[in-house]
């Protein structure tokens, strides 16, 4: 079985019927769907400036140059690579949700918060409401492109405390302390930090081990091939790594859609086979 852990649901792109039918073609059972953060725009791996960035992943040193190349934020939205998108502060949960439970035995979702603009209030009704649809699978976060601290998801955590559904983040620059902190003060939270702990990889991985609830996702070839994939494995164990695509963002088909294989096979070509069916579906599983 493979659990596609990450992807972006748009619906241009996300059409169910023909979806599934591709993702039995490519081998892929079930997809966690998370609300759109921003517009869909075009990401490929294999292009220089993606693979001069993976160079500098986890290289402390060259972090002001990293952050220089990723992104810029400019009111509403961010610029990459000379071209403004913008960003979406109020996702869209019920779009995903309704889209989700069209399949719903193939098909999650994922509550999308941002407490920079919601009231602890807002953000219990927010997770409580959807905790009890039948695709519901975590909670989505994303201080990077929200542009607030990682801290500030202290409220978040003390909600799911009681739900035992994890937290999904993208973390800020900023965020190495923060969350090692939300992770001691909410043991029974379980925190999937994506991209492979985006922006720290190896340096933030020691300390990861350290800690059962947390894990991290082998997303995007954007953002990590197979050779991290493996160093991420072999760093954590086999049992804190789960697959996921970042889908839509990387290789594109002729039509448009996602590349499912081309990116599954990216992320995962170096993992040893004994470990596959732990990262692809059992460590998701067991966070549900």
């Amino acid at each position: 079985m493979i659990i596609d852990c990450h992807y972006h649901y748009y619906s241009d792109e996300f059409q169910i019927p023909e979806k599934l039918k591709s993702m039995d073609e490519a081998g892929i059972d079930r997809i966690a769907l998370i609300p759109s953060v921003s517009v869909d725009f075009p990401s490929d791996p294999e292009k220089p400036i993606m693979r001069f960035m993976r160079f500098l992943f986890g290289k402390r040193t060259l972090y002001p140059l990293l952050r220089k190349l990723m992104v810029t934020f400019n009111g509403d939205g961010i610029n990459i690579t000379g071209r403004h998108y913008p960003i979406y502060f109020h996702p869209n949960n019920e779009v995903v949700f309704a889209a989700a439970e069209k399949a719903p035995d193939r098909l999650y979702s994922y509550v999308f918060v941002n407490p920079d603009l919601q009231s602890q209030e807002e953000l219990c009704t927010e997770i409580e409401r959807y905790a009890k649809r039948k695709t519901f699978c975590g909670v989505k976060a994303h201080p990077f492109y929200h542009q607030y601290s990682t801290g500030k998801l202290e409220g978040v955590c003390e909600i799911l405390d009681s739900i035992h559904k994890p937290l999904l983040i993208h973390m800020d620059f900023e965020a190495k302390d923060e969350i090692l902190r939300l992770a001691d003060r909410h043991p029974t939270v379980n925190f999937l930090l994506a991209h492979c702990a985006f922006p720290y990889y190896e340096l933030l991985w020691p300390e990861l081990r350290k800690r059962k609830n947390v894990y991290v996702d082998i997303s995007s070839g954007c953002y990590v091939d197979g050779k991290t994939a493996l160093l991420a494995v072999k760093s954590l164990g086999a049992d804190h790594v789960l697959y996921g695509s970042d889908g839509p963002y990387g290789t594109r088909l002729p039509d448009g859609t996602f590349n499912m294989q081309a990116e599954y096979t990216w992320a995962t070509r170096a993992l040893p086979v004994n470990v596959l069916q732990a990262v692809c579906a059992e460590n998701f599983l067991s966070l549900q």
